[in-house]
């Protein structure tokens, strides 16, 4: 399991120098990455990093799903990385990129990894010690990259320790006061089910007296002393709701008697009402069938007459297309007979012709001779 405060992970990730074909920037910045977890080594969602230089807020990293952070630092300042996260402790290192020779920052520094577990801020317990950073890094000369102050590391896992010490003191006090509470509030819940007035309030008491910002188990001895105080009440409220509820009986037993009187009074005129209804709509109907005879009596006689009047109209078509068909018959046979005449007259006018055309060469003929 992690240390309870503070975890941080220097790793020397292998430098990989530019080929000769590429170009190399003219100086690199320092990487700064790692993970924020809670109490139980779960990500830190909604965990906040950010970077100082002095009291002037440079930048701001939230934390992603898995609680990782990641932000590059530039050469020649002094840095405060401050992480927090709502309901904890808030915690910080410091780094000073200074130092650093020219000729070096033109390779790749190793990536500083800082892990950082936050807690829920516990009461009583004295955190001045997280005012100061958890860690300092700084270039170091003698490794040409960069590292941790470990002599200030050690006199810090000192101060982390003991706190760790007083906080599992704190949570294990919290638990017992928390499972003594519980006890007292279930025996008070069941004894105030049982109406066990004094055992309940013995208990709340105590509950109370373990937690004193609660505000359950003192709306429970409000309740039980309203309680007690009106059982007097409440027994003399019994007694007039029993004569109450005797007279409300006998009451409604004439209620119910004029009731009974008034329905069968008015069953009586529904079935009179009813009676009249059945007699009328029996009157009604014979006028209704009467009126139904008349009108097919007279749709008979309107069809007969119809009938009739289309009969005629037959007969007056057929003779005027029998008178039609015989003037055809006069007009055919004599156009039949003109056309006859025109065509004697014809041969006529032929004949006469041609014996005029044989008289002309005949006369010609006996002058020629």
């Amino acid at each position: 399991m992690k240390f309870a405060y503070l975890i941080f992970f220097f790793s020397l990730f292998s430098l990989g120098l530019f080929s000769q074909t590429e170009t190399p920037p003219e100086t690199y910045s320092l990487q700064i990455e790692g993970q924020i977890t809670n109490s139980d080594d779960n990500p830190m969602i909604g965990a906040v990093v950010q970077v100082y230089q002095g009291a002037k807020l440079v930048s701001t990293h939230p934390v992603n799903l898995e609680g990782n952070y990641s932000f590059q630092l530039p050469l020649n300042g002094d840095y405060t990385i401050v992480v927090s996260a709502q309901k904890t402790v808030t915690k910080k290192f410091m780094v000073s990129t200074r130092g650093v020779p020219p000729e070096r920052a033109l390779t790749k520094f190793s990536v500083i990894k800082a892990d950082l577990s936050l807690f829920e801020k516990m009461d009583g317990i004295d955190y001045s010690i997280l005012n100061q950073p958890l860690q300092k890094y700084m270039y170091k000369a003698d490794k040409t990259n960069f590292g941790f102050d470990e002599a200030y590391f050690q006199q810090m896992l000192g101060g982390l320790q003991r706190l760790k010490e007083l906080e599992e003191a704190a949570r294990l006090k919290k638990k017992e006061l928390e499972a003594n509470y519980n006890n007292a509030i279930k025996t008070a819940d069941k004894a105030f089910q049982k109406k066990d007035w004094t055992t309940a309030k013995s208990n709340y008491s105590k509950a109370i007296d373990l937690k004193p910002t609660e505000n359950y188990p003192k709306d429970q001895l409000a309740q039980i002393d309203v309680i007690l105080k009106d059982q007097d009440a409440l027994n003399k409220k019994l007694e007039a709701d029993k004569a109450a509820a005797a007279k409300a009986l006998a009451d409604k037993a004439a209620a119910d008697a004029k009731a009974k009187a008034d329905a069968d009074a008015l069953a009586k005129k529904k079935a009179d009402d009813e009676a009249a209804r059945l007699a009328k709509e029996k009157a009604d109907k014979l006028i209704a069938d009467k009126a139904l005879a008349d009108k097919a009596a007279a749709d008979a006689k309107a069809k007969a007459d119809a009938d009739a009047l289309a009969k005629k109209k037959a007969d007056d078509e057929a003779a005027r297309l029998a008178k039609e068909k015989a003037d055809k018959l006069i007009a055919d046979k004599a156009l039949a007979d003109k056309a006859a005449a025109d065509a004697k007259a014809k041969a006529d006018a032929d004949a006469l012709a041609k014996k005029k055309a044989d008289d002309e060469a005949a006369r010609l003929a006996k002058e020629k001779a």
